[in-house]
């Protein structure tokens, strides 16, 4: 009820209304105490770095009282080009420019600065500097966003990032990554589509919210290798997703998903601090995997196993077969296989891996 009645004040407030006496209730029976044992009951303010947070962990250090704001800047820029003022603050940005500081928005969707906290260059590098600076004096942050009806900033993703499916749509891994780990249930997240006809994931689950949901549905499953094999909980996870690509456009919707038996975790401080990094590990780690999800659905017929087929053969993941799983239908374990060995991942649909308008015309 606290959180419940806290978070929907806390959207309110977004918008500029009054969060109501709820909110004050909530926060003198729950909230202060919380914030206490947190050693934040004397916290004024306290300002985020580095990229954006996501907009429910920013939701809820907000709602249970914590004055959370954003601000970004690259070092380049001295720490700062924009920062969150007073109410109301729209979690889905990082803030009004700061003073003396200029943004603008490139055709290509670019976030470019410029200002008096500009760096004049890298040192000893021309070439470096060169390839950041505009004609006309900007800075290129590397960053794409936009810059909304208020002048606040959103920031998207990295521009080295971003890709374009076959029929032209772009796509922004970083802000499909976090709209789908907005699921309780999914941990993390890689999404994928470049040069493909459709958007396809790779799904870490979330072991306690899984594992959890499994109890309350009597299903006997003790790790999580055992949790992924569960006709249920792939069924679960593809609910999820169906329900996430609620809130995406139709192009860029989830068509295929594969669930991990293991975290996708950071090999490095550097993965940890810097999602770009911990993506392209990722993908290099998993190469064989990713190729398995955009194999054609109408000649595939093997289960897939991080590049090998579950006969324990090697096998190049672009050349192999690997099952896809509709929805509801059922799947035959291959020849030498024991029924009860659970496959490290599966390649399932959530909806036609060809969008509609993709589609060819029939006379």
């Amino acid at each position: 009820w606290a959180r419940g009645s806290a978070e929907a004040a806390e959207h309110r407030r977004e918008v500029g209304q009054r969060r109501g006496g709820m909110r004050v209730l909530a926060d003198g029976l729950v909230f202060a105490a919380l914030r206490d044992q947190l050693g934040l009951s004397r916290l004024r303010w306290a300002h985020t770095g580095g990229m954006p947070v996501a907009a429910e962990v920013w939701r809820l250090y907000r709602s249970f009282g914590v004055n959370l704001k954003q601000s970004y800047g690259p070092a380049e820029l001295a720490g700062l080009v924009t920062v969150h003022r007073s109410d109301p603050v729209a979690a889905d940005t990082v803030g009004f420019p700061a003073p003396g500081t200029d943004i603008r928005i490139a055709a290509d969707g670019a976030v470019q600065v410029r200002g008096d906290t500009v760096c004049l260059g890298y040192d000893a590098d021309p070439s470096a500097t060169r390839a950041r600076t505009t004609g006309d004096g900007w800075w290129r942050t590397g960053e794409a966003g936009v810059l909304d009806a208020a002048g606040r900033l959103a920031i998207h993703d990295r521009l080295a990032d971003i890709g374009m499916l076959s029929d032209g749509t772009q796509f922004m891994p970083a802000a499909i990554e976090a709209h789908l780990r907005r699921s309780r249930f999914i941990a993390d997240a890689l999404a994928f589509a470049d040069g493909q006809k459709f958007v396809a994931a790779m799904i870490a689950p979330d072991r306690n919210a899984v594992g959890a949901w499994a109890e309350q549905h009597r299903l006997a499953a003790t790790s999580l290798p055992a949790l992924v094999a569960l006709p249920e909980t792939r069924a679960l996870i593809r609910e999820e997703l169906r329900a996430c690509n609620a809130g995406l456009p139709a192009a860029l919707h989830v068509r295929r998903f594969l669930l991990l038996d293991q975290p996708l975790e950071a090999e490095d401080v550097e993965a940890r601090l810097y999602r770009d990094r911990f993506r392209r590990l990722a993908i290099a780690r998993h190469a064989g995997l990713v190729d398995a999800l955009f194999l054609d659905a109408r000649s595939l017929d093997a289960r897939v196993l991080d590049g090998r087929v579950l006969d324990g053969r090697s096998h190049d993941a672009r050349s192999l077969d690997a099952r896809v799983l509709d929805a509801g239908r059922s799947t035959e374990v291959p020849d030498g296989v024991a029924e009860n060995r659970a496959p490290h991942a599966l390649v399932e649909d959530v909806e036609s891996p060809v969008h509609p308008r993709l589609e060819p015309a029939h006379a």
